[in-house]
């Protein structure tokens, strides 16, 4: 489930450059991201309960929170950047 999630994601950000002229679609694929995210951001969560105990279950969390925080940094970052 995680992969088809990020394969929506995937797909949706190479389709970006052709959506800047259909306003309406890009407000449905800005949804879709939201919920893509969201959803994989959770079943990662679920992905680390299942196979992680003790005190590997913190340290997993505490790895995915800190790669989600600087991901969500970064990249509007970056895009500022490709748009210069």
């Amino acid at each position: 489930m995680v992969y088809k999630g990020a394969a929506v994601t995937m797909a949706l950000n190479a389709a970006t450059p052709w959506l800047a002229s259909l306003p309406a679609v890009a407000i449905a694929v800005a949804f879709c991201w939201g919920g893509a995210g969201g959803g994989l951001y959770t079943l990662t969560v679920i992905d680390i309960g299942n196979h992680e105990t003790g005190t590997g279950l913190f340290e997993a969390t505490a790895v995915l929170v800190l790669t989600y925080t600087l991901g969500a940094i970064a990249a509007p970052l970056m895009g500022a950047m490709v748009m210069q």
